[in-house]
């Protein structure tokens, strides 16, 4: 969602609230998917930093909805200077390898 909104932004594409509803419900989904196959006390670990991730990008991908409907300029490197963006990352990044490793680690930037 806000890597989708994030690439919109730096190819100077609007971001509007319906195509990013679609990637969260989209997203939702998939989310639930791993709600349900969740059976061990890792799993439900990992999905509470997955539910933690799924909110930061919620969060800012309305925040860059509300500044287009605004009609305030974003510009495109609004994305490298955004602590939020950057937390959403590293998160990511450890998420991948927990997923790589199948193995569960506490993610500081996932809280």
């Amino acid at each position: 969602m806000a890597r989708g909104a994030g690439d919109a932004v730096q190819n100077n594409n609007p971001v509007a609230a319906s195509w990013v509803g679609k990637l969260q419900r989209s997203t939702d989904s998939k989310l639930q998917l791993a709600v349900a196959a969740a059976t061990t006390e890792q799993d439900h670990a990992a999905l509470d930093l997955l539910r933690n991730e799924f909110t930061g990008m919620q969060q800012m991908s309305d925040q860059f909805v509300a500044m287009q409907a605004k009609d305030n300029y974003v510009s495109p490197d609004s994305f490298t200077s955004n602590a939020q963006d950057q937390k959403i990352l590293s998160c990511e990044r450890a998420l991948i390898a927990m997923a790589a490793t199948k193995q569960f680690q506490d993610e500081p930037t996932c809280h």
